[in-house]
């Protein structure tokens, strides 16, 4: 969010965004290129059936202990939330997915709230009183999801700036699980409030997220459907948006091959031999992902 990516003073064909937020972002910030909104892609695969355990609630945190995250608004919520059910049968319990700059004024923290933290760098607990934040630390980004998938119930993503998308939503919801969110940015644009497949929260505040952790930590029932709806809706199915990788190749290969193939200034055996199909023939113009279709990545 610094200076203006390369190209985006008009010397570039266009500049692709993760969201139209993004592009407005850097329009207003003086980007001249043409905005290409092309949202990131997961690995869609088969939705899988989640449990719900009326009994426990895991919360997690996924992302950069950084600022622009606002991670010290979870890590207050989660003390709010923990005191609230201490004393009561729910076994409560948060986690915190990444690494950065933040850990240890954030491990320090948790300490200080009165939550037992476990895995710390900083600050350990591994028994004791109070309810556990474990800090997991960095993960390679292919054990992102399957932690996600196999260590949470609900993500919460704190983060009360500038937002371009958020991937980490994204794959949580596709994994069938409940997301809580202030809506932030290009997050509005697969995320509104009164959604019936993730919570937005309408004021950005400690209490007003703690409100709705509190909530979905209540109702099991509403967490599960709250799952069960966010995994196909991120497929493109139930009237959602398609954010999957294949989604996202098509978009590319459209988006290179409009840039490419209709181009005035290329002579006509350039043009051709841009837009030439695999069988000789030129390629369909109007719809190039068709060769990602037929499984012909290579040739798109």
């Amino acid at each position: 969010w610094g200076s203006l990516p390369t190209g985006a003073d008009g010397t570039a064909s266009a500049l692709v965004v993760p969201s139209h937020f993004a592009g407005r972002f850097w329009r207003e910030r003086g980007a001249l290129t043409q905005a290409a909104v092309v949202p990131p892609g997961f690995e869609a695969g088969p939705i899988l059936r989640q449990e719900t355990n009326v009994s426990r609630v895991r919360f997690g945190f996924v992302g950069r202990l950084a600022p622009q995250k606002s991670p010290g608004l979870f890590i207050r919520a989660a003390a709010a939330v923990g005191a609230a059910y201490r004393h009561t049968p729910l076994d409560v319990s948060f986690a915190v997915l990444g690494d950065g700059p933040l850990r240890e004024p954030l491990e320090r923290l948790a300490h200080r709230l009165g939550l037992r933290v476990t895995g710390g760098r900083y600050v350990s607990e591994e028994r004791g009183p109070g309810t556990e934040m474990h800090f997991a630390g960095w993960l390679e980004p292919s054990d992102v999801r399957a932690a996600v998938r196999e260590s949470l119930d609900v993500v919460v993503h704190s983060n009360v700036l500038e937002e371009t998308f958020c991937m980490c939503n994204v794959e949580a919801m596709a994994e069938g699980k409940a997301v809580v969110t202030f809506g932030v940015g290009g997050v509005s644009e697969y995320l509104r409030r009164g959604d019936a497949h993730g919570i937005v929260v309408d004021t950005p505040s400690v209490a007003g997220l703690t409100e709705a952790l509190l909530r979905v930590a209540e109702d099991s029932e509403w967490r599960r459907r709250l799952g069960a709806e966010a995994a196909p809706r991120v497929r493109g199915l139930h009237g959602g948006q398609d954010l999957s990788f294949d989604r996202m190749a098509v978009q590319y290969a459209n988006l290179y091959s409009g840039l490419v193939c209709p181009a005035r200034d290329l002579n006509q055996r350039a043009q051709d031999v841009a837009c030439v199909g695999v069988d000789g023939e030129k390629a369909d113009d109007e719809n190039p992902g068709a060769l990602l279709r037929r499984d012909e990545y290579w040739a798109a």
